[in-house]
């Protein structure tokens, strides 16, 4: 999973949290070093067959998941975390999460949004990485 297309399609396809989306989350977008990132393929290996795995517990904690926010989106913040009131919108995913870039003028700052998540952590990382997606596309594009 190196694009984050396919990290994202696999966060919204996810039921609840998973440690092989763990590893990825700390491979492409937590950005570890090369050391590292040798020592964590040898235990993607080991997830595969039900091992353990050192990354930080992204999809099942809220604190990893915004310190993995603040980490790959600097100047940004959640501005909306939470549950669905409406029961027709809950059975899609309760969690919605909105994320916006700090900025003084309203009307010229980014935002990305994540409607429908089993989990808070879950919202918040797909919205994370809908944002870094939308970032590197414009960088691409200068």
């Amino acid at each position: 999973m190196q694009k984050l297309e396919e990290l994202i399609a696999a966060l919204e396809s996810a039921k609840g949290p998973s440690r092989e989306l763990d590893f990825w989350l700390s491979v492409r977008v937590w950005e570890i070093s090369e050391e590292t990132d040798a020592a964590l393929q040898v235990e993607a290996d080991e997830i595969a067959i039900g091992g353990r795995c050192a990354a930080k517990p992204f999809t099942s904690s809220i604190d990893a998941a915004v310190a993995l926010c603040e980490r790959a989106l600097p100047g940004w913040r959640i501005e909306n975390l939470c549950e669905w009131d409406a029961e027709i919108l809950r059975d899609q995913g309760p969690w919605m999460c909105d994320l916006v870039q700090r900025r003084l003028e309203f009307f010229d700052r980014q935002s990305a949004k994540c409607s429908h998540a089993p989990t808070a952590a879950l919202a918040i990382l797909i919205a994370t990485l809908r944002a870094k997606l939308s970032q590197e596309k414009n960088n691409a594009d200068k």
